[in-house]
């Protein structure tokens, strides 16, 4: 179970306030990374992201993990998909009012997702409750063997 993550974005308070209304939660400051913020998605429980400015990248210490300026990245190798319980027509008016886009992808046949782009720079993949219905029904172990042809449990 994921409980939280961390995204980077050039305006963090943009993005954490688009992801709030996108996840029906509520976003503040976070100041345990000058600049950053943290959204907690639905009615909390527990499930946050938390929105870095870019280039606040991550290190570890001795007393653990701190934040380090460094040049943000072009592209990364990470992504998230984030299930929403806004339908394509709301998830839409959302990113309008934003003034970002989202466009509808097809991952092989399987499930469709809304692709978000955050400073075309970080993907998060949004998934409306029809979307994780077809993903939570495709994504299990026995599907996922059979689409590699194994027949031994691994």
């Amino acid at each position: 179970m994921l409980f939280h993550a961390s995204i980077p974005a050039d305006d963090p308070a943009l993005a954490a306030g688009v992801l709030a209304s996108l996840t029906r939660g509520r976003s503040f400051p976070f100041p345990s990374v000058p600049g950053g913020f943290v959204v907690f998605c639905g009615e909390g429980g527990g499930h946050l992201l938390e929105v870095y400015p870019s280039g606040a990248a991550l290190k570890p210490t001795r007393t653990g993990a701190v934040t380090e300026a460094v040049e943000p990245a072009e592209l990364n190798e990470v992504h998230l998909a984030l299930g929403v319980p806004l339908s394509r027509a709301e998830v839409e008016a959302v990113l309008t009012r934003a003034g970002w886009s989202g466009r509808v992808c097809d991952r092989g046949g399987v499930f469709q997702v809304i692709e978000l782009w955050i400073d075309n720079r970080f993907l998060i993949e949004l998934l409306t409750p029809e979307m994780q219905a077809a993903y939570t029904a495709a994504m299990t172990p026995e599907k996922w063997k059979a689409y590699l042809g194994l027949r031994a449990a691994a």
